[in-house]
């Protein structure tokens, strides 16, 4: 049996372990899910997401059917991609049984983040806001409209002063 060369060894065991610090570096989030105080809400569903009538390839849609304290829910997750032209947070929670579109209170990368495509979310971004609330939404109604496979709602837009139609047709 051939004897390794200890050198190339401990070459690649520190390659592996400076990949993973950067990785880490990038995705905080990791730690939190490692340690428990994160999860996992999966992958985009398939959803095809309009804005004024054209796709949109920035908005990712994710479903949970579950809350933290493991009771049922019923929300879709909107992560939209920099660079984004809503006046708005990255985040937005739509809310199925309660139809009302949400707010949450972090949106930072120990918050939320992607991560080779699936989203986390840790315990601290638990808290959403309706966006009508005045101090911690956005103070206007997004007209949130749940029928069947589709989702209408509207957001304020950064090329005007006008709002933004968002229509989302799930295929699940």
């Amino acid at each position: 049996m051939k004897r390794r060369n200890p050198k190339i060894v401990t070459a690649i065991c520190l390659l592996v372990l400076v990949l993973l610090m950067i990785f880490v570096y990038r995705h905080p989030i990791i730690i939190k899910w490692m340690t428990g105080s994160a999860r996992m809400i999966g992958r985009p569903v398939r959803a095809t997401v309009f804005a004024d009538e054209h796709i949109d390839k920035t908005i990712r849609v994710f479903h949970s059917d579950k809350n933290w304290d493991d009771s049922k829910a019923d929300c879709y997750i909107l992560y939209i991609l920099s660079p984004y032209a809503y006046r708005t947070k990255h985040i937005i929670s739509l809310e199925v049984v309660d139809k009302y579109a949400g707010v949450p209170s972090l949106t930072d990368k120990n918050s939320f983040d992607l991560v080779f495509g699936a989203l986390f979310q840790s315990e601290t971004a638990t808290q959403f806001s309706d966006f009508k609330d005045e101090e911690n939404g956005y103070g206007f109604d997004p007209h949130l409209d749940i029928s069947g496979k589709t989702i209408r709602f509207t957001l304020p837009s950064k090329q005007g002063p006008g709002l933004c139609s968002i229509r989302i047709d799930l295929s699940e």
